[in-house]
């Protein structure tokens, strides 16, 4: 028989992994005229990450299996690579020239900024080669 190990884990634990997407969602906001996409997609993953821990709380109230909490953990999925667009804007190679982007480009700048040349981390990282 099937218990309910892995949704009384998710209801006690997976707020932390819910309030570390906020904390990144709220990092972005100082980036907010370069990173609207971005924060709106961490926003829509949070979103995500609620209704799977709310999934996990409702089965461990009011009884049901680990196979529920897989289904609505399929669902959401579904959901989220339907409008992949939207939820997952993060890309690890710029898709002009094909270099690896830095963590700050990944997290807080949109494709179309980097792209274009506007973009501070490089100026800052040149100038940082320049004095060594």
């Amino acid at each position: 028989m099937i218990g309910t190990t892995v949704s009384f884990w998710v209801a006690e634990n997976f707020f932390w992994a819910f309030l570390a997407i906020l904390v990144l969602n709220v990092l972005q906001k100082r980036h907010q005229p370069r990173a609207g996409r971005k924060r709106f997609a961490t926003l829509y993953i949070a979103i995500g990450a609620l209704v799977f821990m709310v999934a996990g709380q409702t089965i461990v109230t009011f009884g049901g299996n680990d196979l529920m909490l897989l289904a609505s953990l399929c669902i959401i999925i579904a959901v989220m690579v339907h409008f992949r667009s939207h939820t997952f804007p993060f890309s690890l190679y710029s898709q002009r020239d094909g270099r690896k982007l830095t963590w700050q480009e990944i997290l807080y700048l949109d494709e179309e900024l980097i792209s274009s040349g506007d973009n501070e981390y490089n100026e800052d990282a040149d100038s940082n080669n320049e004095d060594s």
